[in-house]
């Protein structure tokens, strides 16, 4: 939990998932069972702490809410049905993270979902080593190895904004406190993960993170001069190249692919072996090379390369190397007046988000499969 103090008392403000309620927030804002918007009670305290501490730059109004509070309150997200590989980092909110993670296919790979913040709820700046540390055996009286190891910043991993636009209906509005909640972290949750997918995938930058596909020092390689379809030779080429700059070294790498719904279709068709026994090289268990595989529209398929077109993009690496660094806090604006003739509350959420690669060589990346 997030350590607040009361503006008004100087007291700390104690709140975990049991007490503090986002649809009794929501529901207080609307009601206006406060002046000027804000809600009453401990959430009430917890949204006035939190604005104190906020970074005025970054404030756009509306309420604050602390993503350790949004863990699901029922069994409905059915949680349990997803494959996770990735551990948060340290003082993540878990529950949210986990709900984030479970909807997004990059989460499913091993990208770690983490909340590191710096001061003024800014979110921290995570270092990069980019050489190696040195390490050697020795006999008595010998010096140890020499090494200088460099740390930088993640200079390419600079605070973007996230917004998500949900519209609540008339009767979510009129359901238990419990599934109000539920109902708002899970629409929520897939909302920020379909855009962070696309963004660590596909990411242009600007306005957006940059993503793998445009991330400088990614190796690329290739299927032909204008694309063409994927070989074994060429995907074991890959897994080779991405295991000799120690890509998967790691106790906690994740290794897998990862391509379009178009790439995986053409990829299951395939054949690997030699002499046409059905080996496929993405199989039925969802494995590449014994590696695991996933499909998702946020990779591009209408890719071009020479007199090729409706080329996609593959990529195999350690996912665990990807930092998806959440700001501990969500802002919410609440404007019950705008679709009151139709029943629904326009509720819009802000997250700032960090996107950092650790290592580039952790990665190989075709953009030219062919899928027809």
């Amino acid at each position: 939990m997030l350590n607040l103090r009361d503006p008004q008392t100087d007291q700390h403000v104690i709140y975990s998932r049991s007490n503090y309620s986002l649809a009794t927030m929501t529901r207080s804002v609307v009601d206006g069972l406060s002046k000027r918007g804000s809600p009453g009670g401990l959430e009430g305290r917890v949204n006035e702490a939190l604005k104190r501490n906020m970074n005025q730059e970054r404030y756009r109004g509306g309420v604050f809410v602390p993503l350790d509070a949004m863990g699901p309150r029922t069994q409905s997200l059915e949680l349990a049905t997803r494959s996770v590989l990735a551990t948060p980092l340290p003082s993540s909110p878990l529950e949210f993270t986990t709900v984030l993670r479970s909807k997004s296919a990059a989460g499913m790979l091993g990208v770690r979902f983490a909340s590191l913040q710096g001061t003024g709820q800014m979110l921290a700046s995570i270092p990069t080593k980019t050489s190696a540390t040195a390490v050697g055996w020795i006999a008595d009286g010998d010096p140890a190895p020499q090494a200088s190891p460099v740390i930088v910043a993640d200079e390419g991993g600079a605070t973007k904004t996230l917004a998500v636009l949900m519209l609540v209906e008339r009767k979510v509005w009129n359901s238990t406190d419990d599934e109000f909640h539920d109902y708002l972290v899970a629409d929520i949750a897939a909302g920020f993960a379909a855009e962070i997918d696309k963004a660590v995938i596909a990411g242009a930058g600007d306005l957006e993170p940059i993503g793998l596909l445009d991330l400088d020092g990614v190796p690329i390689q290739a299927f032909g001069t204008n694309g063409g379809p994927a070989t074994r030779a060429a995907l074991v080429a890959a897994m080779k190249a991405v295991h000799n700059a120690n890509g998967d070294a790691s106790a906690t790498a994740a290794m897998g692919w990862l391509t379009s719904p178009d790439g995986e279709a053409v990829l299951r068709l395939t054949d690997g072996s030699a002499g046409e026994s059905g080996a496929w090289l993405w199989s039925d268990a969802d494995r590449i090379l014994g590696k695991k595989a996933v499909s998702t529209t946020s990779v591009p398929a209408n890719l071009t390369k020479g007199s090729g077109t409706g080329l996609t993009a593959l990529a195999y690496g350690n996912w665990n190397d990807v930092v998806v660094n959440l700001s501990p806090t969500m802002q919410l604006n609440i404007d019950p007046k705008s679709l009151r003739d139709d029943g629904a509350v326009r509720v819009l959420a802000f997250l700032d988000v960090r996107v950092l690669f650790r290592h580039a060589e952790s990665f190989v990346l075709f953009k030219d499969l062919a899928t027809s």
